[in-house]
């Protein structure tokens, strides 16, 4: 983890590494952790991009 951080832009100062999980061909998921500790997922597709639980929410029905 170390190692990849060193190779981020900023050193990981201004981003972060957000493990993803495969849920779909073309949606995966990961875990946020805000400053309060509160767990928040997160989720990414190709065609959309990195979304929060709520604008993922507001895709269902679609062709995501």
């Amino acid at each position: 983890l170390e190692t990849c951080k060193t190779n981020l832009p900023a050193k990981g100062k201004w981003g972060l590494l957000i493990t993803l999980v495969s849920l779909a061909s073309d949606l995966w998921q990961g875990t946020t952790i805000n400053q309060k500790g509160e767990k928040s997922p997160i989720y990414y597709s190709h065609e959309i991009g990195l979304m929060t639980e709520k604008e993922y929410i507001s895709t269902q029905g679609t062709d995501l």
